[in-house]
């Protein structure tokens, strides 16, 4: 396997466990620090999937393992989407615009992971840049938190 794999692949594997964490099922009130977390997983996936979407636009990985990956995010990100959906995630006082704020950025970066899945070295060379800027975003995101 070569090496672009398997960094990829254990990259996958923190991102998805990192979004998995406070997603449960009832509603959640999330506090600052959590609120960050958040931020800072949608950050996670963002920069996972403009690593995905690089090996792809160089040729460096199979369509099955791309799409497999790819779908594995997207599914991943979807979950934190909707773990900050109104009604499932209630913001600590004052935080109502912060948790707005990582909710649409999550929102995008599922948005930029969606056509991942199928995407060819073109598309996937445009989604690198995208994904990347907005893990940028992300980041800026969570140290504003």
């Amino acid at each position: 396997m070569p090496p672009g794999v398997r960094r990829l692949g254990a990259v996958l594997v923190f991102a998805v466990s990192l979004g998995l964490v406070g997603c449960g099922s009832g509603s959640q009130t999330l506090d600052a620090t959590a609120l960050q977390k958040q931020a800072e997983t949608v950050e996670s996936f963002a920069a996972e999937g403009a690593l995905l979407a690089g090996e792809i636009a160089d040729g460096r990985t199979t369509g099955p393992f791309a799409q497999v990956q790819a779908a594995a995010l997207t599914e991943s990100a979807q979950k934190v989407v909707d773990s900050l959906a109104p009604g499932k995630a209630k913001p600590a006082p004052g935080l109502a615009n912060k948790l707005a704020r990582v909710r649409s950025q999550a929102k995008l970066v599922l948005g930029w992971l969606r056509p991942l899945e199928h995407a060819n070295k073109v598309t996937a060379s445009r989604l690198q840049s995208r994904l990347g800027e907005q893990a940028s975003n992300a980041k800026q995101l969570a140290e504003s938190l």
